[in-house]
């Protein structure tokens, strides 16, 4: 797998120490859960070990026996696939944030879009999507599908494996347009946002935290905590993610 798809962090290479946290968090979450993990470390000297990917796969592998004391889920389905497996700490599963969606080009490309919907009309070669297994590519196809010109630019979309990874497409001027995230159109300069698209072309975006495991550590449910306070919940909106109150 591609080391941009699948990033460890903190881990240097080494084994992991005792009290460690293994946190499998949704691409789109990396720049926020890393500058949590690095306050968390200051404050506690207890290291978080992100590996980022599509929410899909992380949840695969979890199933699959991954080590993992954390999911962070951008799509509430994966985290309710773990559940169903009896993979989730009863009682320790929580919905979080919330984001929205945006068509990006790159900083250069004059091209203007109005809405989604006269994508049709517009001359472009390419859009790059994350496939439909993956939560930004769901969201992505049932907005075009909905706006009414799926038909028209089918042909033109190509794949990325996350939303970073579709991202970076764009970024490269390697794609014309890209559906990600609003979050992650923010976190890239060579990125411009040409529209946000309403929340009634797609479903709910929620991402859901839970802990893993039968007998999670103290070190998890400390961490599972931490994420959801004030100095947690000031990142993520300094990042674009809104908090969903509870």
């Amino acid at each position: 797998m591609n080391k941009f798809l699948f990033i460890m962090l903190f881990s240097l290479g080494l084994e992991a120490r005792a009290g460690d946290i293994n946190v499998f968090g949704a691409s789109s979450l990396m720049d926020a859960l890393t500058s949590i993990g690095n306050q968390y470390a200051k404050e506690t000297s207890l290291k978080a070990r992100f590996s980022f990917d599509a929410s899909s796969r992380l949840a695969k592998q979890i199933s699959q026996g991954a080590k993992a004391d954390i999911f962070f889920s951008a799509d509430k389905e994966w985290n309710n696939f773990l559940e169903e497996k009896k993979m989730v700490a009863p009682g320790n599963s929580v919905d979080v944030l919330t984001n929205e969606m945006s068509l990006v080009t790159h900083i250069s490309n004059p091209i203007e879009v109005r809405d989604l919907n006269s994508l049709g009309k517009i001359k472009f070669k390419t859009i790059c999507l994350a496939s439909e297994t993956v939560p930004a590519g769901k969201l992505a196809y049932e907005s075009l599908k909905k706006a009414g010109n799926y038909s028209l630019i089918k042909s033109r979309i190509v794949h990325g494996d996350n939303v970073r990874n579709v991202l970076a497409w764009v970024a490269k001027n390697e794609a014309d347009l890209a559906i990600v995230f609003m979050t992650d159109a923010k976190t890239e300069k060579k990125v411009k946002e040409l529209l946000r698209i309403p929340s009634h072309l797609h479903s709910p975006i929620t991402y859901t935290l839970s802990v893993v495991g039968s007998n999670p550590s103290k070190e998890a449910f400390s961490f599972y905590r931490y994420l959801q306070g004030k100095t947690a919940r000031s990142i993520f909106e300094g990042y674009g993610f809104k908090m969903i109150n509870k």
